[in-house]
């Protein structure tokens, strides 16, 4: 990922070419004014690597700051579950903190990267609210469609393991859990 910013920084303080020698294919041909997700606005055409390079650092940048607060979301809720059902029913665990922490996900992604669209009211609420309920409903599936496989391959490593149920890999008392904040 890092040499694609790169590749985006070095070709955006590269001279431009100029318009009458661009290519047709690299130019993109707008029917009607477009809000980019970096809130600036591109009408009648706009180069193509100008519109990637406009809209990938706004998305690398949410991509990153919901990744971060998803995963401490899910190991939090995962480890609170885990309490709550005393080590047992691995789906309640998985799937709640897994749902929970991709709602968190689908949220920031779309709000950190249309932010400044919104704030000048370029794109409306309820566009919002479809882009962030499209981008959870896929995670949701996706979460939900990996319980059985998660349990096969638990049932398979207990069995390679030589686990009777209930047994762990190594010796660990509820005490010893170290209480997370």
């Amino acid at each position: 990922m890092g040499e694609g910013v790169a590749v985006l920084t070095l070709g955006a303080t590269a001279p431009a070419v100029p318009e009458s020698m661009m290519p047709p294919w690299q130019v993109l041909q707008l029917a009607a004014p477009v809000t980019l997700p970096n809130g600036s606005v591109v009408e009648s055409e706009v180069g193509l690597f100008q519109l990637i390079y406009a809209t990938t650092s706004g998305a690398v940048f949410a991509s990153m700051l919901a990744y971060i607060a998803a995963q401490y979301c899910d190991v939090q809720l995962y480890h609170f579950w885990k309490r709550v059902t005393k080590g047992k029913h691995l789906w309640l665990r998985n799937n709640f903190s897994t749902l929970l922490s991709q709602l968190v996900d689908s949220v920031m992604v779309v709000t950190v990267t249309f932010g400044a669209a919104f704030l000048s009211g370029d794109i409306a609420i309820a566009a919002l609210a479809t882009l962030v309920g499209s981008n959870y409903a896929f995670k949701a599936l996706c979460a939900l469609a990996d319980t059985l496989p998660l349990y096969l391959a638990v049932h398979w490593l207990r069995q390679y393991l030589q686990l009777s149920p209930g047994e762990y890999a190594i010796t660990q008392s509820p005490d010893a859990i170290a209480p997370t904040p």
